[in-house]
């Protein structure tokens, strides 16, 4: 009978993978983004900046807390490893959104089941990786290998 001996749960960002001292890379997107969810709404990037000025955000993002918090973020992601190593599962399930990744909206399923010993994962071609909003091209190194395995 199978027995499930680990969960784990994470969010995933451009940021876990990006180096602290490039975060700002990822404002080049927002900058160009008419659609900026907040509070139920969206918002093109001044106008949210204009509604949230109160808040003072400027003081969240120094070069010093962004460096602890991407400190705090990789110590974080080497402990779920290290449990994961630990749990030697013999079968993994990964929950995700594919986020157009291999699907696109012409086949994008509600649930897929990958049944296989392991998944090919390749490195994005040039092309692809320049065609990456503003940012995320730079976290590619967190998704995909530098060669094909």
């Amino acid at each position: 009978m199978a027995r499930i001996v680990l969960g784990i749960g994470t969010s995933h960002s451009p940021m876990l993978t990006t180096p602290w001292n490039k975060w700002d890379e990822r404002v080049k997107a927002d900058r160009q983004n008419d659609a900026l969810a907040f509070r139920g709404g969206t918002y093109d990037f001044t106008t949210l900046s204009e509604l949230r000025a109160r808040e003072h955000l400027e003081d969240e993002i120094t070069q010093e807390k962004w460096q602890a918090r991407h400190a705090a973020c990789q110590a974080g992601i080497d402990t779920l490893a290290a449990k994961f190593v630990a749990a030697e599962p013999d079968a993994v399930v990964i929950i995700g959104n594919d986020q157009q990744e291999l699907f696109t909206q012409k086949n994008m399923a509600a649930f897929t089941v990958f049944w296989g010993d392991e998944i090919a994962n390749r490195p994005r071609t040039a092309e692809q990786i320049a065609a990456l909003p503003p940012g995320v091209a730079i976290a590619e190194r967190g998704h995909a290998p530098p060669a094909e395995i």
